[in-house]
């Protein structure tokens, strides 16, 4: 599995992690976060598992994530999509996510809007991602793994 992350504040990545981590299987990260990283050179084996994840700005994909995510070969490999945003609403962000991994070649079969801790409003959902988000990660395994 991949987990292609983009989480300047690390409340995508918890959530990630723990969908990865409810799974059971090893996982590679590819951190959208890192400028120093050229993403072009990043190719997805067309039987793996990516989970592509970015937080929610103002209802959008971020600008930088969206650049670095279409520079990604997918290869047409299975992809679950996450969106994480601070508890108000994700608006056009999994849609904008869906036409990215589009782009870049990868095979949507999955998408999660998962609320997180707001990153500057802080005391809104202060105890997100909680065990739900678990419980969801786990019925998309079993969904998966019977495809």
């Amino acid at each position: 599995m991949t987990q292609i992350v983009f989480s300047p504040t690390g409340g995508t990545q918890k959530v990630v992690d723990i969908l990865s981590n409810a799974w059971n299987v090893p996982f590679a990260t590819i951190d959208l976060t890192n400028p120093t990283f050229d993403f072009s050179t990043f190719h997805i084996d067309s039987d793996d598992l990516v989970i592509l994840a970015v937080p929610c700005y103002a209802g959008r994909v971020p600008a930088l994530a969206a650049k670095r995510i279409v520079q990604i070969q997918g290869h047409h490999a299975h992809c679950v999509l996450v969106c994480v945003y601070g508890n108000r609403a994700y608006d056009d962000t999994l849609i904008e996510l869906f036409d990215l991994a589009n782009q870049c070649q990868l095979n949507v079969i999955g998408a999660i809007a998962s609320v997180a801790k707001h990153s500057i409003m802080t005391q809104f959902a202060t105890n997100r991602p909680d065990t739900k988000i678990y419980k969801i990660s786990k019925i998309l395994c079993i969904k998966f793994k019977q495809s």
